[in-house]
C-alpha cells in the first residue's frame, strides 16, 4: 500500500522537482496533488486528506502553518524551505524533517524514510496500548485471562480463551 503525499510550495519548478523526485526515488509514495498558496492547498488538502505533507513555508498568501491549523486532521510534515528561520517553530509542530532548498536527493530519502519509521513506530506503539490496555480491563486477580492476543500481518487479533479448540 503507498502513502499518500500532497506538496505546498509558490515555485511551479520547485513543485514539479519534488514530484521528479518522488517519482524516481520514492516509488512507495502516491502524489495525490500539488497547490501554490494556501487558498488552494486547504481545500485541495482537506479534500483528499493526504497522508504527507510536503510544504515550504513562504507562500505567496502567508506562512504554511496556517495550513496545519486549518485542516481537520494531523498528517505528517516535512518542511521544503529557503529559510532556516522557521526550524523552531517547525519542530514545535512536531514536522517529521526540516529540509533547504536546493534538496538532494539524498536529503529527500532519508526524509521519507524517517516518515516511514515514525509510522512503524505508531503502529507498534498503538498495538502495545492496544496490549496493555486489554490486560488492564480483562484482568482479574486469581483468574485466567479471557482474551489472547494473536499478532497477524494486518496488527493483533484478540480470541477468546474459550473459543480456542485443543
Amino acid at each position: 500500500m503507498k502513502n499518500t503525499v500532497f506538496i505546498v510550495d509558490d515555485e511551479k519548478e520547485g513543485r514539479a522537482h519534488l514530484t521528479n523526485f518522488l517519482a524516481r526515488y520514492c516509488p512507495h509514495l502516491e502524489l495525490l496533488g500539488e497547490a501554490g498558496d494556501i487558498k488552494n492547498a486547504i481545500i485541495l488538502i482537506e479534500g483528499k486528506q493526504p497522508e504527507i505533507l510536503l510544504l515550504d513555508i513562504n507562500l505567496p498568501d502567508g506562512l504554511s502553518f496556517e495550513i496545519l491549523g486549518k485542516i481537520s486532521y494531523q498528517p505528517k510534515v516535512i518542511f521544503i524551505t529557503a529559510y532556516d528561520d522557521y526550524v523552531l517553530k517547525a519542530l514545535r509542530l512536531s514536522a517529521v524533517d526540516y529540509l533547504l532548498k536546493p534538496v538532494s536527493i539524498e536529503e529527500l530519502k532519508i526524509a521519507v524514510n524517517k516518515l516511514h519509521q515514525t509510522t512503524i513506530n505508531s503502529q507498534y506503539f498503538n498495538q502495545n496500548k492496544q496490549l496493555i490496555d486489554n490486560l488492564v480491563t480483562t484482568y482479574q486477580p486469581g483468574q485466567a485471562p479471557c482474551k489472547i492476543a494473536l499478532p497477524q500481518l494486518g496488527g493483533i487479533n484478540f480470541l477468546d480463551v474459550n473459543e480456542i479448540v485443543s
